[in-house]
């Protein structure tokens, strides 16, 4: 099986750390429930501070922060589930021998290579000429069976 040629960067393994324990609560109910409640607070204080720009700073700027760094926190988590979706079908890929592993690191291709693989194969599907290394085409008999996907 190829390996994965990417390696986490040990310098970040704090922020792995953190986002991993941080992601859970940043997107539970409860996060949301004191995001609205800070807001409604926020804005029965409104009447105090006489509606005055100051007052709608502090939401402004409040938000704005929260929104930064929840994007490195989200970015990180999308990352890690990517890249266990990637293992987990390179590990399939790679378990079956009639499987072609030719694509196991398509993600690693430049923009140029991928769209030339990418017409190349959009074509030949398009001709009916795409057929996996044991012979079988989608939509044959076998796979009809699978489920109504032609339906």
């Amino acid at each position: 099986m190829p390996k994965n040629t990417r390696q986490p960067a040990s310098s970040a393994g704090w922020f792995n750390h953190f986002a991993v324990t941080a992601s859970p609560i940043v997107g539970s109910p409860y996060a949301f429930l004191f995001a609205i409640t800070s807001v409604l607070v926020w804005f029965a204080a409104g009447q105090y501070f006489k509606w005055s720009n100051a007052w709608q700073l502090v939401i402004n700027s409040l938000t704005n922060i929260a929104t930064y760094l929840v994007v490195f926190l989200i970015q990180n988590s999308q990352n890690r589930d990517s890249e266990a979706i990637n293992l987990k079908l390179n590990e399939l890929i790679a378990a079956d021998r009639s499987a072609s592993n030719e694509l196991i690191n398509v993600e690693e291709l430049s923009d140029s290579d991928w769209m030339s693989y990418f017409r190349g194969t959009s074509e030949s599907v398009m001709n009916g000429s795409v057929v996996g290394s044991n012979e079988r085409a989608v939509g044959s008999s076998e796979n009809e069976s699978c489920g109504s996907f032609h339906e």
